[in-house]
C-alpha cells in the first residue's frame, strides 16, 4: 500500500489515497520436474526448498537395482546398505571367487577356516602332500606318531629298518641287545663293553687268568672272584689252619667216597673220612663222623648232632638256632655251630 501527497501552491490539499501495487511473483521450486524452477542452482531434491517434500526423503532399497536417494549410487553399491543383510556376502569356500569382496578367496579367507575341506589332514600312506605343508607322509610331523612311521630296528637282519642309515649292531637302538655288546677284553685298559667297568673290575674278567687274585680265607670276601669264599673255597684247604681240609656243606675237597666232617678231634677243623655216620639231629654221639652228613658231634660231657654253620658267610641255620662261632668256646677255628640252648 502506497501513500501519495498532493501540494498545491498557495493551498495544502493533503489527500490520502490508499491502494495495492502488486509485483511479479518470485517463482517457486517444483520437487520433482528435473527442473531448478526458482533458479537458485538446485534442482529438486537438492534444493532446500524441497526438505519437506515427501518425494525428497526416500531411502535406499538395496534390492530394487533403483537409486532411490539420487546419490547415483544403486543397491549395494550404495555405503547406505554396508549393512544391510542382503549385501552383506559370505564366502563360498569351493568356487575359486572372492565372494565377499576381501581379497580372499574359497580356504585362503578366514571365512572358511572352520571348514574341514580347508583343514585336510595328511593321510600318511599314499605319498601326496594331502595338506599342502610340502611334508609327505611319514616326513610331515602330523604322522609322527604312527608306528608305520617310527619302525623299529630289527639288530639281525643286515637291513637298516628305521632309516637312520645305521644297520643292526651299528644302530644304538641295539645297544641293550646281548648280541651287539661286546665281550670284555680284559688287558687293553678300554671298557669294551660298555658297562663303564675295565678289564678286571669288569665282572666278566673274573675267571681271565690275567686277573685271577689270591683266596684270602679270613676276610668273609671271594677274593678270587670263583663262586667260593674263605673256607669254602679249595685254595684254602689245607693252607689256611683255621679251615681245614674240605667244605662239610657239599664235601667239596674230600674224593667221592668220602665225607667231610668237623672233627672235634682235628683241632675243629674239616677233616675227610671214609664212612658217614647214621645219628639224627639231637641224637647222641661219639665220634667226629658218627652223626649224619651237616651235622657235628659236641665235645660236650653227653655229645649230641647239632647243625653245623659258618659264621659271617653260612651262617643261617636250618632249624631256625642262632649260629655260635666256636671262638666264643676260646677255639680258634672258623667253623660254628647252631647252638639252641
Amino acid at each position: 500500500m502506497k501513500t501519495i501527497l498532493f501540494i498545491l501552491a498557495g493551498t495544502v490539499f493533503i489527500t490520502a489515497c490508499s491502494f495495492d501495487v502488486q509485483g511479479p511473483a518470485l517463482p517457486i521450486e517444483v520437487c520433482d520436474n528435473g527442473l531448478d524452477d526458482d533458479n537458485d542452482g538446485f534442482v529438486d531434491c537438492f534444493d532446500m526448498d524441497c526438505s519437506e517434500f515427501s518425494g525428497c526423503n526416500t531411502t535406499e532399497n538395496c534390492s530394487n537395482q533403483i537409486d532411490d536417494d539420487g546419490d547415483n549410487l544403486i543397491d549395494c553399491d550404495d555405503p547406505d546398505c554396508s549393512q544391510n543383510e542382503t549385501c552383506m556376502s559370505t564366502e563360498n569356500c569351493f568356487n575359486q571367487i572372492d565372494d565377499d569382496g576381501d581379497n580372499l578367496i574359497d580356504c585362503d579367507d578366514p571365512d572358511c577356516e572352520n571348514l574341514e575341506y580347508c583343514n585336510p589332514t595328511e593321510d600318511c600312506f599314499n605319498q601326496i602332500d594331502d595338506d599342502g605343508d610340502d611334508l609327505i607322509d611319514c616326513d610331515d610331523p602330523d604322522c609322527e606318531n604312527l608306528d608305520y612311521c617310527n619302525p623299529l630296528e630289527d639288530c639281525f637282519n643286515q637291513m637298516d629298518d628305521d632309516g637312520d642309515d645305521l644297520i643292526d649292531c651299528d644302530d644304538p637302538d641295539c645297544a641293550t641287545q646281548d648280541e651287539c655288546i661286546p665281550p670284555e677284553i680284559c688287558g687293553n685298559d678300554t671298557d669294551d663293553d660298555g658297562d663303564t667297568l675295565i678289564d678286571c673290575d669288569d665282572p666278566d674278567c673274573t675267571t681271565d687268568p690275567s686277573c685271577a687274585h689270591d683266596e684270602t680265607c679270613d676276610n668273609h670276601s671271594d677274593d678270587d672272584g670263583d663262586g667260593l669264599t674263605d673256607c669254602l673255597d679249595d685254595d684254602c684247604f689245607g693252607t689256611y689252619t683255621t679251615c681245614g681240609s674240605c667244605d662239610p656243606f657239599n664235601n667239596n675237597g674230600c674224593s667221592q667216597d668220602q665225607y667231610c666232617y668237623i672233627d672235634k678231634y682235628n683241632g675243629f677243623r674239616t677233616k675227610c673220612f671214609d664212612d658217614a655216620g647214621t645219628a639224627h639231629l639231637y641224637d647222641s654221639c661219639g665220634m667226629g663222623n658218627s652223626c649224619e652228613e651237616g651235622l657235628y658231634c659236641t665235645s660236650a660231657t653227653n655229645p649230641v648232632c647239632l647243625e653245623i654253620c659258618y659264621p659271617g658267610v653260612l651262617d643261617n641255620c636250618p632249624s631256625e638256632a642262632p649260629c655260635k662261632p666256636f671262638t666264643d668256646w676260646n677255639i680258634y677255628t672258623d667253623w660254628g655251630v647252631c647252638w639252641p640252648w
